[in-house]
């Protein structure tokens, strides 16, 4: 009876597999499609920005905001690329990365768009480079933060951005140098995730919010990018006291220059 018992869970979580490798191939699909109908429309955004922007004078108070839009859509174009790239398995040639200052980059392009009641408190330290795609890992800060400040809502509430480093053993007797492990963690005071819901919120198209509100892409795509940077994530929420999602890194080493950006890694 045990043995038969092992086989049926082996089976059970052999078909659970099963199913989420097939929803994650209908989300690359659908993420290939979506993003060549986003780059349609980013390329006379960015074109006609820039134009104008051009046409200002350097001492006008619409130049700033122009340059924001001209970023902004720099930004969206170079994500459409890396989106393209997952839907397709392509490899990607990945380099050093300061997460700290993509970190810092995300938080000064959000600070416009999030309520005026929701506060941003950094705790970000100097920390060795990781190891990948600079717009992935900026999609993944750009995807919690702006979780964290729905999870908020309209209410008073505080978003923590923290960034560390710590020391791992070594790798192996030969290394002889300890590996650093590269943490963000992206907290908030909203309500907080269900445990019925926590074991469900990386899968694609899940969502608890109403219809219009999300997508249910968000978190699932955070964990394939992640992964596929040879990372991990983990939540811990308690009902009526926030969520903290905390991802870990390994520091650049010598890891191969490029990777595969697998859905299927998700």
């Amino acid at each position: 009876m045990t043995e038969l018992r092992a086989v049926q869970q082996r089976q059970e979580e052999l078909e659970g597999q099963l199913l989420h490798s097939q929803k994650l191939e209908a989300l690359g699909t659908l993420a290939g499609g979506v993003a060549h109908e986003l780059n349609n429309t980013l390329v006379p955004i960015l074109a006609l920005s820039k134009l104008a922007s051009d046409d200002l004078p350097q001492d006008s108070p619409v130049r700033g905001d122009m340059i924001t839009i001209i970023q902004a859509s720099e930004r969206a174009r170079d994500l459409v690329k890396q989106i393209l790239a997952f839907a397709r398995k392509q490899d990607l040639v990945k380099q050093p990365v300061d997460l700290a200052m993509v970190a810092r980059e995300a938080l000064r392009m959000l600070r416009s768009r999030l309520p005026a009641t929701v506060q941003i408190v950094e705790h970000i330290s100097d920390i060795p480079p990781v190891f990948g795609d600079p717009v992935g890992l900026h999609q993944v800060v750009v995807n919690l933060i702006t979780n964290a400040a729905q999870a908020i809502g309209a209410v008073i509430g505080r978003i923590t951005v923290s960034i560390w480093a710590v020391g791992e053993s070594q790798a192996s007797p030969q290394q002889g140098a300890i590996q650093p492990i590269i943490y963000l963690s992206v907290a908030d005071t909203g309500n907080g995730i269900p445990a019925a819901t926590l074991d469900r919120i990386f899968e694609p198209f899940f969502t608890t919010k109403d219809v219009g509100e999300g997508t249910g892409l968000g978190l699932s795509v955070v964990h394939g990018i992640i992964t596929s940077h040879g990372g991990k994530i983990a939540v811990h929420s308690e009902p009526g006291e926030g969520a903290e999602f905390t991802i870990s890194l390994p520091a650049h080493g010598k890891q191969q220059a490029v990777s595969r950006i697998d859905p299927m890694a998700a």
